[in-house]
């Protein structure tokens, strides 16, 4: 394994956790919001 394999396994598990979790978070926001109105 180098750098750049490093690197992508890096920049794959980041873009798996955000696209995992987004859904969690703008629910969370809106319930936020909603309670904040």
């Amino acid at each position: 394994m180098n750098e750049a394999d490093a690197l992508d396994i890096v920049q794959y598990a980041v873009w798996t956790v955000l696209t995992a979790s987004a859904p969690v978070v703008l629910v969370a926001m809106a319930v936020g919001i909603g309670i904040a109105l």
